[in-house]
């Protein structure tokens, strides 16, 4: 969400001064640029941040098949998008969007079966077991400990309420997909 805040309301001073990109080209730059920035972090994200887990999970050949399968979809989307509808290079960044999104979906969905051993499931056992033992007990006069119990306050929840978690992200998740369907459609009636 915080890179196209950042980089597309600078992409054009970083193209011209930073990158140092000729006159003839910045046009086309700005194109895939903002296409890129906007639709794609979460696509990104999802391929290169969850192929090192399957190389944890003993799985590494499911990365590289699922990185050689980005490419191989986004050259079939460039096909498709710049020369059947004839989008240009916007339809090149959108096949480089579709491709991460489609390879970062296959992936998640590979560690939502159940066998999945990086499946999230928050365990907080072993922390419970690390917990040190209450103090020794002070003899202390059985009015004083009363009153303690009725003022002290309850003490929060040991436990993550995890399902709200999920919620959370699925929304979020759920949020960025509904920003991305329209914005796609918007892109793709403004082709000329």
């Amino acid at each position: 969400v915080v890179e196209p805040l950042i980089f597309l309301p600078s992409l054009e001073w970083i193209l011209v001064n930073i990158i140092k990109t000729s006159d003839a080209v910045l046009p086309y730059a700005l194109d895939y640029g903002r296409v890129v920035f906007l639709l794609a972090p979460l696509g990104f994200f999802l391929v290169s941040g969850l192929v090192p887990v399957l190389r944890v999970e003993n799985r590494a050949n499911l990365g590289m098949w699922g990185e050689i399968s980005a490419a191989c979809l986004n050259s079939i989307g460039d096909f498709v998008y710049m020369g059947v509808f004839g989008i240009g290079i916007r339809g090149a960044a959108m096949a480089t969007v579709t491709s991460q999104y489609t390879i970062g979906c296959l992936i998640l969905i590979f560690y939502m079966r159940k066998n999945s051993t990086s499946e999230i499931k928050p365990d907080f056992t072993t922390f419970e077991k690390q917990m040190p033992e209450p103090l020794p007990s002070i003899s202390v006069p059985e009015d004083t400990v009363d009153a303690v119990v009725e003022t002290a306050p309850t003490p929060p929840p040991s436990r993550i309420r995890w399902e709200y978690v999920q919620g959370i992200l699925k929304g979020g998740v759920g949020v960025y997909i509904a920003i991305l369907a329209p914005t796609m459609c918007a892109i793709l009636a403004n082709i000329q």
